[in-house]
């Protein structure tokens, strides 16, 4: 099975933490092949930082489910095409003033790089990048 979807590092925390509308989150999991599921190693970066430094925005009870997912989610590794197309659009999106954080650059030039599209809560600044797909699974509901 093809890999269709690449995880930002918030669903993983939503998720584990049981934030708001976590539910929908579970849902796409439960309705979706594992194996079409995959976060870029840019975003692995994210969790495991927030996890050493005490766990930052993950709830302490919440760090099992939350490495559980991370150990059963495919990790992609970032590469010097992904890197470059990231630095390109950086650069792109400081030229028109709307910039996003350089990480999410990284994780938005491997996306597009890949032909995946970025699952995340973060909408509002990843919608900026051109031919970026994205979606919001915590603000989308499945309906069988």
């Amino acid at each position: 099975m093809a890999l269709r979807y690449m995880l930002d590092a918030n669903v993983l925390v939503h998720l584990a933490n049981k934030a708001e509308n976590w539910q929908h989150i579970e849902s796409h999991f439960k309705e979706i092949p594992l194996a079409s599921l995959c976060i870029s190693s840019v975003a692995f970066f994210e969790l495991s930082a927030m996890h050493e430094k005490g766990h930052g925005k993950i709830k302490a009870v919440n760090l099992a489910a939350l490495k559980h997912s991370m150990s059963i989610i495919r990790i992609i590794p970032y590469t010097a095409k992904d890197a470059a197309f990231g630095g390109l659009i950086d650069a792109g999106l400081s030229i028109t003033g709307k910039t996003i954080g350089k990480r999410d650059s990284m994780i938005a030039g491997h996306a597009v790089m890949r032909g995946l599209t970025l699952v995340t809560d973060n909408t509002k600044e990843f919608e900026r990048v051109p031919l970026l797909k994205l979606e919001n699974w915590r603000h989308q509901v499945i309906t069988s």
